[in-house]
């Protein structure tokens, strides 16, 4: 990742998938466990990304099927962010308060 990013002079926003699926999502504490370890490799990732992606505003978001974008997006959540993220995993929390209550030094 850090290679890349340095190479394309781009940022990498590691968000875990919308939709949960147990065949292909990994677990939440990989997903925090994966943030950890790209942020021991790219310092200050953590700093960049939670605000970025907590930040409480519309996000548009669009699902590939049958070859062409669905128009998914949902309504917010009482927590502030969209519903879309608790569906990363089969616990049904909030992507963005579980990454501030893990990663709270951070934010």
């Amino acid at each position: 990742i850090k290679t890349f990013c340095k190479k394309y002079c781009c940022w990498i926003n590691l968000v875990p998938y919308i939709i949960y699926d147990d065949k292909l999502s990994a677990s939440k504490a990989i997903i925090f466990k994966t943030l950890n370890y790209v942020n021991k490799k790219i310092p200050n990732y953590l700093k960049i990304y939670i605000p970025n992606i907590t930040i409480t505003q519309e996000k548009l978001l669009y699902q590939y099927i049958n070859d062409e974008f669905q128009f998914c997006s949902c309504d917010i959540n009482e927590c502030g962010h969209s519903i879309n993220f608790k569906k990363y995993s089969k616990e049904n929390t909030c992507f963005c308060c579980d990454l501030k209550y893990i990663f709270s030094e951070y934010c």
